[in-house]
């Protein structure tokens, strides 16, 4: 149950860290940081920059259908053997996740997607059929 929890805590502090390219990104724009209209700058974002903005929000996306699930096999207690390898690569698929949309990679972008989603259903599963 450890590292279900360790896991869900990395998880929520990797979502926050991916809006550093985003901030980045919309330092490098014409006019600079724009801290006080931030959505209308976001909304400019293009090519590498767009793509960091969609991670970003991808993330917090993921974040709470994990949350979610992980919430479940805390509260049943009903861990599988298979829940900390699971959270594992929910995890390592989310990292992977935001290189592949920074560099523009969508084939491999969308497997990570896949494999998180898998890991979320297998954890969910498995604390109902232990």
């Amino acid at each position: 149950m450890t590292v279900i929890a360790a896991t869900l805590a990395i998880t929520v502090v990797w979502t926050y860290l991916t809006v550093i390219p985003v901030g980045y990104a919309r330092r490098k724009m014409e006019r600079g940081y724009n801290n006080v209209n931030p959505r209308d700058q976001q909304a400019l974002l293009t090519g590498w920059g767009k793509r960091a903005h969609a991670a970003h929000l991808n993330a917090f996306e993921a974040l709470i259908v994990f949350a979610a699930t992980a919430a479940v096999v805390i509260a049943t207690g009903q861990v599988s053997p298979y829940a900390p390898w699971l959270c594992a690569a929910f995890l390592a698929s989310r990292v992977v996740f935001e290189v592949c949309y920074l560099a523009n990679w969508p084939r491999t972008r969308s497997a990570m997607w896949f494999i998180g989603f898998v890991a979320c259903l297998g954890l969910i599963l498995g604390a109902f059929c232990k």
